[in-house]
């Protein structure tokens, strides 16, 4: 008797460890597998991002109004890719996949060469219209003439700009993202920086930024098209017929959604350009990719964490989803509150640094004087923190094939921020954009917040959170008063030396407030090794202060 007590106990407890064991393992091992594959996509965005910056630098300086009237032809152009595209890229990669998995290469190029002459074809044509009726838009949408002859450039730029996307496209679909990185990220950018640089020295002004930008996109549908044939798979050779109608029914609500975001990230510039100036369009677009930085670390993470989802419910391992998703959203949070907290901090000498001090022209509002653009920074940063924060959730409903909450969001944000750009730009001018924005992406954050929670019974937060905050809060306070004791005479040199202590303290608070856990450590062992460089130490001081 006191046998049979004792070991079902033994055996219930044996099993418990094993399978504790194994949970842990998984979990370790779905963490992996996201950092391990982040690897080349976070390289591709950082580099993307510096490039893009440069580029973006480079433009700026020649001049507010013309940054203004350019940004205001880029937002055309790129609201007309996505019409002309009608969401085939995205229809694309499914059924290039689907057909190659099943070995069918005959109807996965059909796919391929069709998507490319439905989307060529409607680009050239709307290119023509916009060649044609530019000065009548110009003059009489955006009330400027000078916009003229840069919307007539940017046409050109509009079938290669779709075709190019079809052609990554598909070679995403055979999973070669490092020719999309060297293509689109690289060459792309490095190719506007030098012709840009090239022509404003030969004296184009902001006509020669423009032909350096269709020139760049030239040149990276040329080696797209090259990786593609050379590299991935080859369009000549027999085709298959294929039913048009799946493909065109998968693709055109992606259509919608893409006009949806389209108008999330490009309305407050064409209705600032409405109802301003492109002065105004050009002092906001300073602030706005600013505040986008808070979307690089999350979405680098939210790239590989679909696939890796889908592979645990396929699986039937869902109970590690959820510790998994608190480790990589505990990891957003802390890397973005951070990086949120250094731009209310240093907003003036971000600006100042990277702009140049034109871009803090002070302007009165409400009988206050205030620096508008540094504040649409701060304004942005915060709305953008937490609808950036809760990302990672909208992969949840992709998996469950439940897209419609994903439409069903974006078209009520989309909406919202509209109306609100429409009440507040008029009264505020870049303040009531910031304002707009910043509310509609705090509203898509609480949205998802509400769904994952009343859907899935996830919720994000905990102790560590807390934690997190403190150790931020504790370095905010300590780095605002000694950046009040250091004086530099370049704000550079200033907002370099300010920031490093900041980070400093950072890491030192978090160690303080046990902010860490045993997950993070898995993190580190995979960058470790990827990258071939010894992180013991850190890994040593780590597990103290867990």
């Amino acid at each position: 008797m006191f046998h049979n007590k004792i070991y079902p106990k033994k055996d219930s407890y044996l099993n418990s460890f094993i399978s504790k064991n194994n949970y842990m393992q998984e979990l370790d091992k779905s963490i992996k597998t996201i950092a391990k594959g982040s690897g080349i996509i976070f390289i591709g965005i950082i580099l993307s991002k510096i490039l893009t910056y440069i580029y973006r630098v480079i433009v700026a300086r020649i001049g507010v109004e013309e940054y203004g009237l350019f940004s205001i032809g880029l937002a055309v152009i790129s609201f007309l890719a996505i019409i002309t595209s009608l969401g085939l890229g995205e229809g694309v990669v499914r059924y290039v996949s689907y057909y190659i998995g099943k070995n069918e290469e005959t109807k996965a190029r059909s796919v391929i060469k069709s998507s490319l002459l439905i989307t060529g074809t409607a680009s050239f044509i709307i290119a023509t219209f916009l060649i044609i009726f530019s000065g009548w838009i110009s003059t009489n949408i955006f009330h400027d003439s000078s916009l003229t002859i840069i919307l007539a450039v940017f046409a050109i730029a509009l079938p290669l700009d779709v075709i190019k996307k079809i052609i990554l496209s598909a070679i995403r679909a055979f999973q070669k993202i490092e020719y999309d990185l060297y293509s689109r990220n690289i060459i792309e950018n490095i190719a506007k920086i030098l012709l840009t640089l090239l022509l404003i020295y030969l004296g184009f002004g902001i006509l020669g930024v423009v032909i350096g930008y269709v020139a760049a996109f030239a040149i990276s549908l040329v080696v797209s098209i090259y990786f593609l044939r050379t590299k991935v798979f080859s369009l000549e050779g027999t085709t298959t017929k294929i039913r048009y109608k799946d493909l065109m029914y998968y693709s055109l609500p992606l259509l919608f959604a893409g006009v949806m975001l389209f108008v999330m990230g490009w309305i407050d510039t064409l209705m600032i350009s409405y109802f301003k100036t492109s002065v105004d369009v050009g002092l906001y677009n300073a602030a706005l990719p600013l505040a986008q930085l808070l979307y690089l670390f999350p979405y680098a993470l939210s790239f590989l964490f679909l696939p890796t989802l889908s592979t645990l419910y396929a699986q039937n391992k869902k109970e590690i989803v959820k510790p998994l998703y608190h480790t990589l959203t505990k990891w957003i949070f802390l890397v973005n509150l951070a990086l949120l907290a250094g731009i209310v901090l240093f907003s003036k000498q971000i600006i100042n640094t990277i702009f140049g001090k034109e871009y803090l022209t002070q302007t009165i509002i409400m009988g206050k004087e205030i620096l508008p653009v540094p504040l649409s920074l701060i304004i942005l940063s915060l709305g953008l923190f937490f609808g950036y924060f809760m990302m990672l959730g909208s992969n949840f409903f992709l998996v469950a094939k439940q897209t419609k909450i994903i439409l069903f969001n974006t078209s009520v944000i989309a909406v919202l921020n509209l109306i609100l750009n429409m009440v507040l730009i008029p009264a505020y001018g870049i303040l009531g954009a910031a304002i707009s924005t910043s509310f509609s992406f705090f509203i898509m954050g609480l949205l998802l917040l509400v769904e994952i929670r009343a859907k899935l019974k996830i919720w994000p937060f905990n102790i560590k959170y807390l934690r997190v905050l403190v150790a931020v809060i504790i370095s905010f306070v300590l780095t605002y008063f000694i950046s009040r004791l250091i004086h530099f005479n370049k704000d550079a040199y200033s907002l370099f030396v300010n920031g490093a202590i900041f980070i400093i303290i950072y890491l030192i608070a978090l160690l303080i407030t046990k902010s860490f856990e045993r997950a993070d450590i898995m993190i580190l062992k995979t960058i470790e090794t990827k990258t071939g460089i010894t992180l013991r130490p850190l890994k040593k001081i780590l597990r103290k202060f867990i």
